[in-house]
């Protein structure tokens, strides 16, 4: 992925984690995560 799409990314989901705490961390594979945001309005997959 390059700069300019993570850049993005993090713009898009910054104001929704502000004063969280993240939940669980899932290892999906070698080299994949999921990460439970806690997010009461829905779900956001990356």
């Amino acid at each position: 992925m390059d700069d300019a799409s993570i850049k993005a990314i993090v713009a898009e989901i910054e104001p929704l984690l502000i004063d969280r705490t993240p939940g669980k961390i899932f290892q999906l594979g070698p080299l994949s995560l999921a990460i439970d945001f806690r997010l009461r309005d829905g779900y956001l997959f990356l």
